[in-house]
């Protein structure tokens, strides 16, 4: 408790130095003062730290004292904070270059000047690290997004690619349907005309208008035949390419895949199909 006893014993004295508070203290202002540092001494027995830099500080503002600061500063560093006592005793300095207790406030700035470096180095390390960890999980979550995004995609596609195999799945089933339903209907076109080339065939004697009307009827309903029949038959037969073409639609969607490659910085991921 050195320095406090002897900022008690001097800090109000009348004497002068080079150094002495700017304001002009009354007897009430110096009781009043000296009360605060009583006070903050009795805060410091008892490392309530806080306190006691309130009474000093409290005191500094009744009289302008040079050494209220360098106490700050001594009770910061008993609280364990180096920064703050570094600081305290540094502004003392420049108050009061040749104050009593300067050459002191001196060897604690020397002493804590290493302390506070390596604080601030630690923490500027401290930071860096956080700021990368910072960036890695930017990093990550832009990876996971663009993996989600290539997963969502991937999902549409497929989507779309079954729709389009459906799609192209009932057009084979309608067009062979009508293609089985227009060749039925020309078969019995061919029964009629091969049925007409029978009574025709069958007939004997001259050619009556029954007979020429019978003969237009076997050749109408043939050509019908072979009109139905080539239309049914590309019906059936278109029907089988849509049924293909919707199988290969079908495949392309089961085999859609997400690939994820790394590159600088994160990874990429794209939508490929094995055809």
């Amino acid at each position: 408790m050195r320095h406090l006893v002897l900022v008690v014993t001097l800090a109000f004295a009348a004497t002068a130095h080079a150094d002495a508070p700017k304001k002009p203290l009354d007897a009430a202002t110096r009781a009043n003062a000296s009360a605060h540092v009583k006070q903050a001494d009795e805060f410091l027995k008892t490392n309530q730290w806080d306190k006691a830099i309130a009474e000093y500080q409290a005191a500094f503002d009744l009289t302008d004292e040079p050494l209220m600061i360098f106490n700050i500063a001594l009770a910061n560093d008993r609280a364990g904070r180096p920064e703050q006592a570094l600081a305290g005793f540094r502004r003392y300095l420049a108050i009061a270059p040749q104050g009593p207790v300067a050459d002191e406030a001196r060897e604690d700035v020397a002493r804590l000047v290493p302390v506070v470096d390596r604080i601030e180095r630690d923490r500027a390390a401290a930071k860096a690290k956080q700021d990368a960890e910072a960036r890695r999980l930017a990093e990550q979550r832009a990876e996971e997004e663009r993996t989600r995004a290539a997963r969502a995609e991937q999902q549409r596609t497929a989507e779309r690619a079954q729709t389009r195999a459906a799609t192209l799945r009932w057009a084979a089933i309608g067009a062979g349907a009508a293609g089985v339903v227009v060749i039925g209907v020309g078969a019995k076109f061919g029964l009629d005309a091969a049925a007409a080339s029978d009574d025709v065939s069958a007939h004997v004697g001259g050619w009556t208008d029954v007979e020429l009307a019978r003969d237009r009827e076997g050749r109408s309903a043939e050509t019908k035949q072979i009109v139905l029949t080539s239309v049914g038959g590309a019906l059936v037969a278109g029907g089988g390419v849509l049924w293909f073409l919707s199988r290969r639609a079908h495949q392309r969607a089961e085999r859609l895949r997400v690939g994820i490659a790394p590159a600088s910085g994160g990874a990429f991921a794209s939508v490929t199909a094995r055809f």
